[in-house]
């Protein structure tokens, strides 16, 4: 007699001892469905949001002379940095309020801080008056319009006063900053001196703001440029000019940022042309579409 293998099988179960029907197989026990995590957003997108927000509410309360526009060209500027890895934190020479000093503090690298270099309560030392601040102000303005305002630390001095020992704390405590804004004396030796400041201090693809270049109020700051790339051998250049101020960053980032910004600023509505300064082209903003002004 021939035996299939089907049945050698069954008879091979039955030697074993095993049942002949199958075995139910168990239930799985019972378990809850995991709770949701809200997932915290990108810190970019956190940013944004913040930066909206202070637009909307504390940037027309606070006194000073920013443009909104200025807010709308560094939320750019601060994606493109993103982009390239460039990190750091942010700072300021010459606050007044706080108006621009609390959205450079919005945008920078998360986990650093921001520094605020004014004469605060030491105006016999504003010799061309160029802005009166008290501390007072300033923290107010934190207080009431500033996230992580511990974050923040003002330092009263005159920035002609820094010696090359404060440079080093700075670079110590801070490493480097990747915005800075230059508002504080208006008199040419105070430009030149916060340009070469600023060098000293900005990470590799770190930007520059420079106040009231072309303002006829205050020539010396477009003398103080002057002399910057007249007597020196200067590690910024300009790449961007709009609504008051000029923006300057190292030269390995230059075309990057030129190129990113002339891209961004392409829709219908903005208003811009190619110009040359100091040896470099140099992207002019005359005007912002609604959507780009507002963020």
């Amino acid at each position: 007699m021939v035996t299939t293998r089907p049945m050698l099988r069954r008879i091979s179960a039955q030697v074993r001892g095993e049942a002949s029907k199958p075995v139910p197989a168990e239930r799985p026990a019972r378990t809850r469905p995991a709770s949701p995590v809200a997932t915290p957003p990108p810190p970019a997108i956190e940013r944004s949001a913040r930066l909206r927000a202070y637009r909307e509410t504390g940037f027309e309360a606070i006194q000073g002379w920013c443009q909104p526009q200025t807010l709308s060209l560094l939320a750019e500027l601060a994606e493109i940095q993103d982009d390239a890895g460039v990190t750091g934190g942010s700072c300021e020479i010459g606050v007044y309020h706080g108006k621009l000093f609390i959205a450079l503090h919005l945008l920078r690298s998360p986990g650093t801080r921001s520094l605020a270099i004014d004469l605060f309560e030491n105006q016999e030392l504003n010799i061309d008056h160029s802005g009166v601040e008290r501390t007072g102000e300033f923290v107010r303005s934190l207080q009431a319009h500033c996230p992580e305002p511990d974050a923040v630390d003002p330092m009263a001095r005159d920035s002609l006063d820094l010696s090359d020992a404060d440079v080093l704390a700075i670079l110590q405590k801070y490493e480097r900053f990747r915005l800075l804004s230059v508002d504080g004396g208006h008199t040419a030796d105070h430009a030149v001196n916060d340009l070469r400041l600023a060098q000293r201090v900005l990470a590799a693809g770190g930007i520059v703001a420079l106040d009231d270049y072309y303002n006829q109020d205050w020539p010396g700051v477009h003398e103080g440029v002057a002399r910057l790339f007249i007597l020196d051998s200067p590690r910024i250049f300009p790449f961007l000019i709009g609504f008051g101020k000029l923006y300057f960053t190292t030269i390995g980032h230059h075309d990057r940022y030129l190129r990113a910004m002339v891209t961004r600023l392409k829709e219908p509505g903005n208003t811009a042309k190619l110009v040359h300064m100091y040896g470099h082209q140099v992207l002019s903003v005359r005007g912002l579409a609604p959507q780009a002004a507002t963020g």
